[in-house]
């Protein structure tokens, strides 16, 4: 944890990044090299790609609405997902398409019918982050488009600061409450919902914070397997075998490597 702390501050103290002021505006293309960008896969639609030749991104079409325009519609939010957000929280509405809600610039501003739609989420709601609008749609057939792959932001690094001082042996956790603090203030446009927990209580509040601030952006079942929750919170979830994936046959032929147990 130490060193997790030396190098997350090495980050905040760097003053190359920043929150940006609107959650929303992370996932629109026009902020896609924003301050809040740490790491990312630069993706440029591809104007000729055909079926599995693109050069350009696909979230679009993994978490696009499907009744609405392109998309395979993964990746859906939970109900239990929509209630751990607290009242004010502007990152719900940022992340989530309710049934008939209509989004303005996008699929034309009609509303989303799920159920009345030909391809309804199986969770009753759908992704809204890497939604583009009509004008940002590919112009090919195939949906590659141009949405960056962001596989780490400040925010993320904010929240890791955060645990790393709550759980460090010297751990400081007025560090913690500051650079957790800082996500919330974002999330609420105040601090109104400022945490001043201590010790294991404030090591769940950051765990949360990650789930919320971080949502459908691949981190959750990691973050669940790490801290030990995954087979509290994860329907089949095998302790002691799903932690880690099953190494495919034609690699452990080549390489003479021990399957993984349980497989």
């Amino acid at each position: 944890w130490s060193q997790a702390k030396a190098q997350c501050e090495a980050v905040v103290n760097s003053g190359l990044y920043g929150l940006e002021p609107n959650y929303s505006d992370i996932f629109s293309s026009s902020k896609q090299w924003g301050q809040e960008v740490v790491y990312s896969l630069h993706m440029v639609e591809d104007p000729d790609g055909n079926w599995g030749e693109h050069e350009g991104s696909w979230l679009s079409i993994w978490f696009g609405d499907r009744d609405m325009g392109w998309g395979y519609g993964f990746r859906c939010p939970t109900t239990d997902f929509i209630n751990a957000f607290e009242p004010g929280d502007n990152r719900l509405d940022a992340s989530v398409v309710f049934d008939g809600e209509s989004i303005p610039g996008v699929f034309g501003g009609a509303p989303h019918d799920f159920t009345g739609g030909s391809w309804n989420p199986p969770t009753g709601f759908m992704g809204q982050k890497y939604l583009i609008p009509d004008s940002e749609r590919p112009v090919t057939a195939d949906c590659n488009g141009n949405l960056d792959y962001i596989f780490l932001r400040y925010a993320d690094v904010l929240l890791m600061a955060a645990e790393a001082n709550n759980r460090a042996t010297a751990s400081n956790d007025t560090k913690a409450q500051n650079y957790l603090n800082q996500v919330r203030a974002r999330a609420y446009g105040n601090n109104s919902n400022a945490s001043s927990s201590t010790g294991s209580t404030l090591t769940q509040e950051i765990w949360d914070e990650r789930r919320l601030e971080l949502a459908g952006e691949g981190h959750r079942f990691y973050d669940l397997v790490r801290t030990g929750q995954a087979a509290a919170e994860i329907s089949g979830f095998v302790a002691g075998k799903h932690e880690v994936f099953p190494i495919p046959q034609t690699e452990i032929d080549v390489s003479n490597l021990t399957q993984n147990a349980g497989y």
